[in-house]
């Protein structure tokens, strides 16, 4: 939590800003080429007693963003039009609730403060000139970062911090085999004496150069004392390593389209933590990595995650959450069955308020940015008032090619240069489940290639660019399944998520 020290007391004498702004917004479920930025959104107000308004400075547009504009998600939360876009965010406050002046221990901010957060789903907005946030979702902006850098800080390290987070967690159970003469782990420790609990450890991070993976290379390397971190890029993004990262982040890194199989360059059973940043981790070769015996862990943010971890993102309906169950536990069986008892953990992208009793997330990022052990990787902004570059940026998020960091997709994969056959699709599939529990489990089974390209498969049909002339109508769940599973066996489909973004610049008109 924010300390008194660190932050001055609580202003009373702020003016809430009231009447319209600028915001990057849509009308209607849709995809980046129809966004919108106009100067009539109404300006947030303070509706809950913890409420501060926020002058945005800058935002990050992530996959998750463009993802939900589509409508992916709206069996659990349901947009209200217009809808504005973006989560994380960097800004000054402008405006504090008038009952939280009557509380400083809950309030240690005033007007003026320069703070970073993630806003929840259901108050998207990053993308305006304002944004309102619970309070206890704040933290201070690094000194020593521009609100760009800021900004595009939250979903990445957040993440990459509770990857980190919960690989510790199942060193530290007592269920977990110890080596001879160790120590076992104790606790992930604060920002101030971080416990080095990788320290002897070989780590692999997949997609180095992708928002998530740069952040949990620094982390494990920089942060948590790995003894060695291994990751893999494709060939025109290794240069760019000892560039954006800082210097000693990594000692081994592998060219994927040149090695697709890292156990045949790593060897079998030499990993102890794989960090799953970009969906590879069930890729030929890449589990056989890890060590045998109970000994080797697998912390993904890309796989279906437990019912209970989505209520982080969205409440989810009850039937959603048994799917989602359904999947985690059968990847989890799988790699533990099958991979010599792997140990297999999945968190969410979401950055939720902070608790009594703990050290903030955003809070330890924050010193451990001013202090110079980590930094953020920073690739494309564009001005809000570019409305084509900004569509442009986010259709490279939203296609998952190109890019590096914060920018187009986290995969690191160049190629092939069209994610199915074709962009166009002409004449491939109809590929549409009428059960609605069907369609939801292909989705959350979303550590496969089917998953992903059944979404492909809808984002086409829904913007009438999937011609269904050619196609048998009679087409089915496990045609298509075995049509993926073969060009995945043989790469010729992407890595899928892209885990990166679009920092927005200019905000304040």
């Amino acid at each position: 939590m924010a300390s008194t020290q660190d932050i001055p007391p609580t202003a009373t004498d702020d003016a809430t800003p009231t009447g319209t702004m600028r915001s990057l917004h849509i009308t209607q479920y849709t995809t980046p080429s129809n966004y919108q930025v106009s100067s009539s959104v109404p300006i947030p107000t303070l509706s809950n007693p913890t409420d501060v308004l926020i002058r945005s400075h800058a935002a990050s547009i992530n996959p998750g963003d463009v993802k939900m504009a589509t409508g992916a998600f709206h069996i659990m939360h349901a947009s209200t039009f217009p809808a504005k876009l973006g989560l994380d965010i960097s800004g000054t406050i402008v405006s504090i609730h008038p009952s939280l002046h009557e509380q400083p221990n809950k309030c240690p901010w005033k007007v003026g403060d320069d703070v970073y957060t993630s806003l929840p789903v259901t108050r998207a907005g990053s993308a305006s000139e304002y944004a309102v946030v619970d309070v206890n979702r704040l933290a201070r902006k690094p000194k020593n970062l521009s609100h760009v850098e800021a900004a595009s800080l939250p979903a990445v390290f957040n993440s990459a911090l509770e990857m980190t987070r919960r690989a510790e967690a199942v060193f530290s159970s007592p269920a977990f085999p110890s080596d001879s003469g160790s120590e076992r782990v104790k606790g992930i420790g604060m920002a101030d004496k971080p416990n080095p609990f990788l320290a002897g450890k070989t780590v692999f991070v997949s997609g180095g150069l992708s928002g998530t993976g740069s952040a949990t290379i620094q982390l494990a390397k920089h942060i948590y004392g790995a003894s060695k971190v291994i990751t893999s890029v494709s060939t025109s993004k290794i240069s760019l390593i000892d560039t954006l990262l800082p210097p000693g982040s990594v000692d081994q890194v592998i060219d994927y389209q040149v090695n697709p199989d890292p156990s045949k360059v790593v060897g079998n059973g030499q990993v102890d933590v794989y960090f799953d940043c970009v969906q590879t981790v069930m890729q030929s070769g890449h589990l056989a990595m890890l060590k045998p015996g109970g000994r080797g862990v697998v912390s993904s943010i890309t796989s279906a995650p437990r019912g209970e971890e989505m209520e982080k993102l969205l409440r989810a309906p009850w039937f959603v959450k048994r799917v989602m169950d359904v999947a985690f536990w059968w990847n989890s069986l799988k790699v533990y069955w099958f991979y010599g008892g792997i140990h297999w953990e999945v968190v969410l992208a979401a950055v939720t308020p902070r608790e009594e009793g703990g050290e903030y997330g955003l809070d330890m990022i924050a010193k451990w940015m001013e202090q110079g052990k980590i930094r953020p990787v920073v690739g494309r902004s564009e001005k809000l008032s570019n409305l084509a570059k900004v569509i442009e940026a986010c259709q490279v998020i939203e296609s998952g090619k190109g890019g590096v960091g914060k920018r187009g997709h986290g995969g690191d994969v160049d190629g092939p240069e069209e994610p199915l056959e074709s962009d166009s699709a002409t004449g491939l599939f109809s590929f549409t489940p009428r059960s609605r529990l069907i369609r939801t489990f292909i989705v959350a089974m979303g550590n496969d290639a089917v998953g992903y390209q059944y979404q492909r498969i809808q984002h086409l049909s829904a913007t009438n660019t999937l011609d269904r002339s050619s196609h048998d109508g009679a087409q089915r769940e496990s045609d298509y399944a075995h049509w993926v599973s073969v060009r995945y066996a043989r790469s010729e489909i992407p890595d899928p998520i892209p885990v990166a973004s679009l920092l927005l610049e200019d905000l304040p008109s």
